[in-house]
């Protein structure tokens, strides 16, 4: 049976259901990470799903593989994805998989996966998919147990919007809700737990790298010197205000497998993506967990007096243009003119970074385009600047 290796990507597998995801790829891509986990010493996997309604057929095929491959099951059912990673560090397993299509449209599902520790990226997704293609299985008798956790259960075709935090048009409602409330703040995860969006008291949507900015201020003041990953969409505010309170800034390529490798590579005390992504490493694991953010969030708000938005209003603060998307027909499209563009980039006296995409800096604003990594497009980001560079005959089209 063939498998399309197109739905292996950066930092997760994913694909849509029933055309790249049947069954029987399932089955498949469960033996090739049992395999894998069980060469590396772990036997042990738990796993879990989100709330999308594919998940529990994707689940049966996900463990029927892993089982044939000679693992032994934790089934904690449909949960955030964050409890998965912490069933790895509190099971008795270091290996997981999370079945979920994170932010994307229903149509959608995939895989998270973590490995004996390890949270799987780049080439380490690849080498699953080289298992797969060349027969290479282990073989095994395995079990599995299902541990019943209590929670609500939401939604899976997302009737109201898609549970992405990171697109102003899906925070609409809690912006409501919190001042027909006169709520403090509100929490916007997504679909599967691990992204926080924020809304302060006044209705007013606290981007990622604004928290990022007091998440690390918080650590630094216990943690002189301490690294701070952030990622490529993150304003170019937040390094400067880490080093000036005396942190090294680290900036890292896009994705949570990304940032969480930074992290582990650096020994870096806290991460985080303008997704909402945040990863506390200090007094925590590492991962991203929004419920925790969140917490942390409040514990840092209860040292004062302030109100959420009087917090913010204190922290630098800059104007930026909504993220937008330039759409191609076929997946790889994006990588290609990615390419053709970063060949004929011409952005005089400017800091250019090409870690993910090309990222223009100048000291009055910056601009990034990146392709996507999940879907057909180009993603164009930019803040502050662009009528300085109209004003300066610096021409915008290549944005």
């Amino acid at each position: 049976m063939s498998i399309s290796q197109s739905i292996f990507k950066a930092y997760d597998i994913r694909g849509i259901v029933e055309q790249d995801l049947t069954p029987d790829t399932v089955k498949l891509i469960g033996l090739a990470i049992g395999s894998e986990s069980i060469v590396k010493g772990e036997r042990g996997i738990v796993v879990g799903r989100d709330g999308r309604l594919s998940g529990l057929e994707l689940m049966d095929a996900l463990k029927a593989g892993l089982k044939q491959s000679g693992c032994h099951i934790v089934d904690i059912g449909m949960v955030p994805t964050p409890l998965v990673y912490y069933g790895t560090y509190t099971k008795a397993a270091t290996s997981g998989v999370m079945i979920t299509g994170s932010h994307n449209p229903p149509e959608y599902n995939g895989f998270k996966i973590v490995i004996a520790g390890e949270t799987l990226s780049g080439e380490r997704i690849q080498e699953l998919y080289q298992r797969i293609k060349n027969n290479d299985f282990n073989s095994g008798h395995g079990t599995s147990t299902k541990v019943d956790i209590e929670q609500d259960y939401i939604d899976g075709s997302f009737p109201n919007h898609h549970p992405d935090p990171s697109k102003l048009h899906n925070l609409e409602d809690i912006i409501k809700e919190v001042k027909d409330t006169g709520a403090d703040m509100g929490f916007a995860f997504d679909g599967d737990g691990d992204r926080l969006g924020l809304i302060d008291n006044k209705g007013n949507v606290i981007w990622a790298d604004r928290q990022m900015i007091l998440y690390s201020r918080d650590i630094l003041s216990r943690n002189p010197g301490a690294k701070i990953v952030f990622d490529v969409k993150c304003s170019s505010l937040l390094p400067k205000d880490i080093v000036e309170h005396g942190g090294e800034a680290i900036m890292s390529r896009t994705g949570h497998s990304f940032i969480k490798a930074k992290l582990k590579e650096t020994g870096a005390a806290l991460g985080g993506e303008m997704s909402g992504h945040i990863f506390f490493k200090e007094r925590w694991y590492g991962f991203d967990d929004a419920l925790y953010t969140g917490a942390r969030l409040l514990e840092i708000l209860s040292k004062t007096n302030k109100t959420c938005e009087q917090v913010f209003a204190d922290l630098p603060d800059s104007i930026n243009t909504p993220e937008i998307n330039i759409h191609f027909d076929e997946q790889g499209q994006q990588f290609d003119a990615m390419d053709q563009l970063a060949q004929n980039v011409d952005f005089p006296n400017a800091d250019i970074t090409t870690i993910d995409g090309v990222r223009v800096d100048y000291p009055n604003g910056w601009g990034l385009v990146r392709p996507s990594n999940t879907t057909p497009c180009l993603v164009e980001i930019q803040t502050k600047f662009r009528t300085w560079l109209e004003n300066n005959d610096i021409s915008t089209k290549d944005f």
